[in-house]
Order: C-alpha cells, then structure tokens, then sequence
C-alpha cells in the first residue's frame, strides 16, 4: 500500500506554470515573418522600331514641318460637321496618328540630343587633328614649290601632291542612297 500511495502522490495536478511550459513545448516554434513583397509591375513591352531601307525610306512621304497644325484645324472642322466620312478614318484616328508621329519625333530629337552631346567633343577632337595634318600637308606643298625652283625633281616627284590640292573637290555622295549606275 506504501506504494500506491507513492504512486497517488506523483500524480498531483500539475501547476500553472508547469502547464505553461507544456504547452510551449508542444507549440512549433514561431516563425520569422517574411517581409512584404510587392507586387512587381509588368513589363511594358517596347515593339522595335522597323528597320527601313533605302527603297522603302524613299517611298515615304515626306510632309512639310507645319502639318501638325493643319490636322488639328482639320479636327476642329470635322468635329463642327462630323457628315464627313473618310473610308477607315475617323477624326479620333486621325489625332491618334498625329499624337503618335509627335511622340516619335520627340523620341528622335530628345535621342539625336544626347548623341550629339557625346559625339561633339570626338568630332571637335576629330577636326583639330584633321586641321593639324591638313596644315602640315599645306607646309609639305610650299616647301616643295620653294624647293622645285632650284631643284625640279622635288617638283617632279610631288606632282600629285600639287595637282590634288589645285584640282576642284569631288563630288561627296549623300548617305543611305545607291550610287546611280550609268546605263
């Protein structure tokens, strides 16, 4: 009977901290909170500009710089009498287009912009060398029309030299167009 009375006085009802501690155990530890993370925007896609050839550059219209200006007083005149129907245009198209080749043109010019800025100081480095080696080539010439005086061989082994700087300039091609073949 000792025993059981030993057995009775073990089985006492556990505290109240003591139940706080089991119940801590049996909890999974807690976890670290992940931080927000926000939603990322989609990408906007960029369709590439086309590539045009020479042909296709010069089957473009070429309008004149103040056309902008005429659309929207077409606009204003189309609204005041909508009766006017253009096959697979409306006046909303119409000003969408116009909106769309303004952006364009900024594009160009904001972009033109910024090349010009890191291009002008190569060129400017560019000029001032060709301005060096042209004014030497220059001192090269009268030096050998001073020298061709008493000795004309100079005169005779630099002849190119006097008949490039005599002759008129060629003709500089403009870029992007093919050269005409002679029929």
């Amino acid at each position: 009977m000792a025993k059981a009375k030993k057995a009775a006085k073990s089985t006492k009802k556990p505290t109240a901290k003591a139940k706080t501690a089991a119940k801590a155990a049996k909890k999974p530890a807690v976890k670290a909170k992940k931080p927000a993370v926000k939603a990322k925007k989609p990408a906007v896609k960029r369709v590439a500009p086309p590539e045009l050839s020479a042909k296709e550059r010069q089957k473009l219209l070429k309008p004149r710089t103040d056309y902008g200006d005429v659309i929207e007083k077409v606009a204003r005149a189309w609204e005041a009498d909508p009766s006017l129907k253009v096959p697979g245009l409306t006046r909303a198209k119409l000003l969408s287009q116009w909106r769309a080749a303004k952006r364009a043109g900024e594009r160009e010019d904001a972009l033109r912009a910024k090349m010009e800025a890191k291009l002008r100081p190569l060129a400017d480095a560019r000029r001032l060398a060709d301005d060096s080696a042209y004014r030497s080539l220059l001192d090269v010439h009268a030096t050998v029309k001073l020298f061709t005086r008493t000795r004309p061989s100079v005169g005779e082994a630099y002849a190119f030299l006097a008949e490039h700087l005599t002759s008129a300039r060629p003709e500089v091609e403009p870029e992007g167009e093919p050269t005409p073949v002679p029929a």
